[in-house]
């Protein structure tokens, strides 16, 4: 039997048929929906887990550019790695292009002057993107889900809905429920963190 699996996102993502591959995350808990406290925890624990198992594997070029170097070909498949290199091929082109700064500890920053960055924009990530939101602007973002759940479309960069992922704008109507009553649970009078890894797996703090 596959080891049990408790967060709410992944029975989702099951539940509208996302593909997600099966050897990349274990199978939901029958008692997943029940137990949002435990599941946000365990999401948080497995998606450090990712993130940490991939890390050693992300290297940064002498010019400047993020690249896996040396993955074994059991974790490229298990991990969906070929997403991770598209997701750095936007960083990258951010680089080219003089936008975007990676430094030796694979922080990324925006060059020049940044206005109101902290809530302003999502933040990138070698591992994906998060932003945080104010409680208003949550309140903004949950109706942003919940049309998009009823299939509205919205613009890469443009909406709060769609940090620039490979794929994360044609997920379906479930995905963005979920997701929706998520931050809806988690926000609280300073508001929440959103963050969401190359793999589309999403996960929600309370400020």
């Amino acid at each position: 039997m596959l080891k049990k699996l408790s967060f709410v996102f992944l029975v989702g993502i099951i539940m509208v048929g996302f593909a997600v591959p099966q050897s990349s995350f274990a199978k939901e808990s029958s008692r997943a929906v029940n137990t949002e406290k435990n599941d946000h925890t365990l999401l948080n624990v497995e998606q450090e887990k990712l993130i940490n198992n991939i890390k050693p594997y992300v290297h940064l070029n002498t010019d400047g550019k993020l690249v896996l170097k040396d993955v074994p070909e059991k974790l490229y498949k298990k991990y969906n790695l070929k997403g991770l290199e598209e997701h750095f091929d936007n960083i990258n082109k951010g680089v080219e292009n003089h936008k975007l700064v990676i430094d030796n500890q694979l922080n990324i920053k925006p060059t020049g002057f940044q206005i109101n960055a902290t809530y302003g924009k999502w933040s990138y990530h070698w591992w994906g993107y998060d932003r945080k939101f104010t409680h208003k602007q949550a309140n903004g973002y949950i109706s942003e889900l919940n049309a998009a759940a009823g299939g509205a479309t919205f613009v890469t960069g443009v909406s709060y809905a769609f940090p620039p992922v490979a794929g994360l704008s044609g997920m379906a109507a479930g995905y963005w429920s979920l997701l929706a009553n998520r931050v809806s649970a988690h926000n609280g009078k300073k508001g929440v963190l959103v963050s969401v890894t190359w793999a589309l797996i999403f996960s929600v703090d309370s400020l």
